[in-house]
C-alpha cells in the first residue's frame, strides 16, 4: 500500500498535531481497517517529539476467484475484491465454480488452516458438487495429482494426509 493510502485510511495528514495521535492507536487502527479491508493492523510510534511513524500489516492474498472471466483477489481474511483483473498474479490457487459467497468463505477458511507447504502445492480448487456430495471440491495439485474432497471440518486433515501419500 502507498504511504498516501495508509495515511488516508487512518485519517492522518501531514501537519496534524501530535496529540491527535498519542494514545489513539486503537481508534486509528479501527478507522483504517474500516476504510481499507487490506489492513490487518496498524502501529504508531513517535520519535523526535514530532515525527510519527505508521507501520501497517496487510492481509495477504490467499487465492484468486475466477468469476465472469475475471480474477478477483481473495484475501486471507476472506474478503473478495470487487474489481477483477484479466490475469492472476503470483502463485496463488485459482478458485472457480463457487456460486455462493458463503461456500467460498468456507473454502478459504479451510484453505487458510492448511500448512503452507500444502497450500503451495495446490494450483486450482473447483467446486464440484454431486447429488450424493453437495459440498465436493476438486483440487488440482502442482505435481499433476488431483484430489476430491468434501468441504467439511475434516478437509484439513484429509488434504494433508492425501497430499503426502500421493508423493
Amino acid at each position: 500500500m502507498s504511504d498516501r493510502s495508509v495515511l488516508s485510511s487512518a485519517g492522518l495528514k501531514k501537519g496534524d498535531a501530535i496529540f491527535n495521535v498519542l494514545g489513539q492507536e486503537k481508534a486509528l487502527t479501527q478507522r483504517a481497517r474500516s476504510k481499507n479491508v487490506k489492513i490487518r493492523s496498524l502501529q504508531v510510534s513517535i520519535s523526535h517529539l514530532n515525527h510519527v511513524k505508521v507501520h501497517i500489516t496487510e492481509y495477504k492474498t490467499a487465492a484468486f476467484l475466477l468469476h465472469n472471466n475475471k480474477y478477483h483477489v481473495i484475501l486471507e481474511s476472506g474478503v473478495i475484491s470487487k474489481v477483477g483483473q484479466k490475469q492472476p498474479t503470483g502463485h496463488y490457487p485459482i478458485i472457480s465454480r463457487f456460486k455462493k459467497q458463503s461456500t467460498t468463505h468456507k473454502m478459504i477458511s479451510q484453505y487458510n488452516k492448511l500448512e503452507k507447504s500444502v497450500q503451495q502445492n495446490i494450483s486450482e480448487i473447483r467446486f464440484a458438487p454431486t447429488k450424493s456430495n453437495p459440498m465436493r471440491v476438486h483440487l488440482f495439485m502442482n505435481d499433476g495429482n488431483e484430489v476430491y474432497a468434501t468441504l467439511r471440518r475434516w478437509l484439513r486433515r484429509w488434504l494433508i494426509t492425501t497430499a503426502f501419500l500421493r508423493r
